[in-house]
């Protein structure tokens, strides 16, 4: 375990100086939360561009205060952010060994699990990225750990999971729909302990705040707009590809409805003339939506890091969607894409076998549920959330605690494949 601590390490380590080496130009992203965080500290302002461009009210509801507010404790310091992501990951290895130890304390598990954790090449280069999905990974494998710490009290653990719950929302709006499971749990405690837990409430004082905030700069009360810009980009938009081919889902996107809107008038309009659009767009062609929704779903567990992969290696990534060059009818050009990645697709294919792997151990540990239903839950509420926008990226805030399942399986199978050859 102490080799598999070293390699990890020094993984680590070569991962950081080649991004520091290369300084690649920031992804759009990186660039909104880094923005973000400026404005909050310079302009008090919750908007992911430049303030003197306030051209696109859609972007004073995109990033949620989590990630800035990290960046803010880094002094806005890319390289300083990046070792402490790594650290992060670190952190998270010894938390997966721990956690590992409630449900076995088999050497080859521990042994599997750094293997697999120093493998997962992805999970790594998101070290030297400044994206949300560490950080909530961090916060997400934590939270699901306190849960199991039966050395302390109810009352305790549901204060810290509270807490984690509020901060894994400020962090990012996927977490916004699990806020529906706090009133099933208040009244559940209520009536099996004769007691409210009023810190449950904690992650809807962080959905006020943030919706108050958005609704004095937009005039709309709402947590994020990422639910309208995902609806239009990816869910409308891929259930056109598959429903009518490519070029109608360029068509589809360049309606005028979702022209970029510049006040709060236009955003208003925007809102509810792009959810409508959308909507009606996804229930006429509801089969094609289930289908995207369950590729994206599959996608999101077997991808290895297609885009973590190409862009740490200064590949191109955007302005293409492979999904939809499939989904279009374009699959040439989508594996032409690939072909472009030289000897990084031949990385990304070897990783792709050992998330198969992993898949296999995941499936093979249902037999396990009874004591591990809450990672259980964790992961198909991200899965089911996710659906067509599904990718390693958005997987990865699960990514340890689906690790552990799968070790628990695949410990199963050996075990199952020694019994017969012993026959």
């Amino acid at each position: 375990m102490k080799r598999l601590f070293l390699i990890l390490i020094t993984a680590l380590f070569a991962i950081f100086i080649y991004s520091f080496l290369t300084e690649a130009s920031p992804f759009k992203d990186q660039k909104e939360y880094l923005q973000t965080a400026g404005n909050l500290l310079n302009n008090n302002l919750l908007y992911s561009a430049e303030p003197a461009e306030v051209d696109d009210y859609r972007r004073f509801a995109k990033r949620p205060l989590g990630l800035p507010v990290y960046i803010l404790l880094q002094h806005q310091n890319v390289h300083l952010i990046q070792i402490s992501q790594a650290i992060v990951i670190l952190l998270l290895f010894f938390t997966g060994l721990l956690f590992l130890r409630r449900f076995t304390f088999k050497r080859r598990s521990f042994i599997l699990f750094g293997s697999f954790y120093a493998l997962n090449l992805a999970f790594l280069i998101h070290s030297s990225f400044v994206f949300a999905d560490l950080l909530l990974s961090g916060v997400t494998t934590i939270a699901v750990f306190l849960i199991y710490d039966t050395r302390n009290s109810l009352k305790n653990r549901l204060i810290w999971l509270s807490f984690m719950w509020a901060l894994a929302l400020a962090i990012k709006p996927v977490i916004l729909p699990s806020l529906l499971l706090i009133p099933v749990l208040v009244v559940y405690y209520i009536l099996k302990n004769k007691q409210f837990y009023w810190q449950l409430l904690l992650p809807f004082f962080i959905f006020v705040f943030t919706s108050s905030l958005n609704y004095k700069n937009t005039g709309r009360f709402e947590y994020s707009s990422m639910t309208t810009i995902n609806l239009v980009q990816y869910n409308a938009r891929l259930t056109i590809a598959d429903a009518y081919g490519y070029d109608s889902a360029i068509a589809f996107s360049e309606n005028k409805a979702f022209i970029i809107p510049r006040s709060k008038e236009e955003y208003a309009t925007y809102k509810e003339e792009a959810n409508e659009i959308c909507k009606n767009a996804i229930l006429y062609n509801i089969n094609s939506y289930i289908k995207i929704h369950l590729l994206g779903s599959v996608k999101m567990v077997l991808d290895p890091g297609r885009f973590e992969l190409y862009s740490y290696f200064g590949l191109p990534t955007e302005n293409d969607s492979l999904t939809e060059a499939f989904l279009g009818g374009r699959s040439d050009q989508a594996i032409n894409h690939l072909r472009d990645g030289g000897w990084v697709i031949m990385v990304f294919i070897a990783l792709l076998g050992i998330s198969l792997l992993k898949l296999a151990g995941f499936l093979f540990s249902i037999g396990t549920i009874r004591k591990t239903w809450p990672l259980f839950f964790v992961i198909l509420y991200f899965v089911a959330v996710t659906g067509p926008v599904g990718a390693a990226r958005l997987f990865l805030p699960v990514s340890v605690i689906f690790l552990i399942i799968s070790i628990l399986g695949l410990e199963k199978m050996l075990y199952f494949f020694q019994k017969r050859s012993k026959r």
